[in-house]
């Protein structure tokens, strides 16, 4: 009797044993990533919500979990003899057991039991269950520059994003402008400045069109300015992120009469603008414009002096070689 009673005793030990080793809930996601701790809520077909440890709640949908299941509770992270390793674009390598996975953010939780969150744009890259004696070491052969088991130092230097062609090929535009039309009148340089905005639609990248409104002071001096009105295409050579571009536009100018110059009469004429340029930039909401151009713009101003009893009648072909600076919108 005693020896039935001594192996009952021995076969309740480790059931005993079993009984007190603390358990966690863990959750198998089904992009591979497995999430420990302690499930708060969960719905079929609804949302799961577990705490990951620090009051750090965390919530997937139904449709993400693989499957849920028990497993003993270790407060010494990975007991078959590997770590996980985290490489921070700042250089640093972090290593311990990976607890948490999402698309945005990772935990990792160090040797002392210290979890920490790092944020997924600082990561450059995982190395998952690699031997603990190990050399951390990236797949190019560069090892990083510090390696930390116990505390975390927070980045000094932000990974620099690559920006992305984003530049809208189309859909609805707007170009503010500044020009400086220069030439030379009697021997003498001549230097105007001139404001101008296009509103149009760019149908791909090698095509956009729109009407334009400006106004131009040729003659700055002589007060022979003009405001015009004309159509404009414009087409993007690459698809890159400084582009050339070309663009054309035709329209008519009104010529203004001025009394402080004496001019009492003015009429207007055929304008016509040809430019080649850069657009500085590719972003959706706003790029540079740079380019230099021609400007052939007809007048007639007619001048009276009172003081001299003479008129004077001056047609103008204003001939222009242009620096145009603007933002696209």
């Amino acid at each position: 009797m005693r020896y039935i009673q001594l192996i009952v005793f021995l076969l309740c030990i480790p059931l005993a044993m079993q009984a007190q080793t603390p358990m966690q809930d863990v959750v198998y996601l089904k992009n591979g990533a497995v999430i420990k701790g302690v499930i708060l809520d969960y719905r079929p077909g609804g949302q799961l919500v577990i705490d990951i440890g620090n009051g750090r709640e965390v919530t997937f949908q139904d449709s993400e979990v693989a499957k849920i299941q028990q497993e003993p509770f270790s407060n010494q992270g990975k007991t078959d003899g590997t770590v996980d390793f985290l490489f921070l674009y700042n250089g640093s390598i972090f290593k311990g057991e990976i607890v948490s996975e999402t698309p945005t953010q990772t935990i990792l939780k160090l040797k002392n039991g210290e979890k920490v969150t790092f944020n997924a744009k600082e990561i450059k890259a995982v190395q998952r269950n690699q031997p603990a004696d190990s050399k951390p070491t990236l797949e190019s052969g560069s090892t990083a520059q510090q390696a930390y088991d116990y505390h975390y130092i927070s980045m000094t230097k932000k990974p620099k994003e690559k920006k992305e062609y984003a530049f809208r090929e189309r859909g609805w535009f707007n170009r503010t402008s500044f020009t400086m039309p220069n030439g030379v009148y009697l021997g003498e340089a001549q230097f105007g400045a001139g404001l101008h905005n296009l509103t149009g639609f760019q149908f791909n990248r090698m095509l956009g069109a729109g009407i334009g409104l400006g106004f131009d002071t040729f003659n700055p001096e002589g007060g022979e300015n003009v405001a015009s009105v004309y159509g404009e295409a414009q087409s993007f050579l690459t698809k890159t992120k400084t582009a050339p571009f070309v663009s054309f536009a035709a329209g008519y100018g009104f010529a203004f009469r001025n009394r402080n110059n004496f001019i009492t009469k003015a009429e207007g004429g055929l304008r016509f603008h040809p430019a080649v340029g850069l657009r500085l930039g590719a972003d959706k909401d706003l790029n540079l414009m740079l380019d230099v151009g021609y400007i052939f713009q007809t007048a007639t101003y007619t001048r009276e002096f009172d003081f001299f009893d003479q008129t004077e009648v001056r047609k103008v072909d204003f001939r222009r070689f242009t620096l145009r600076l603007g933002a696209m919108f």
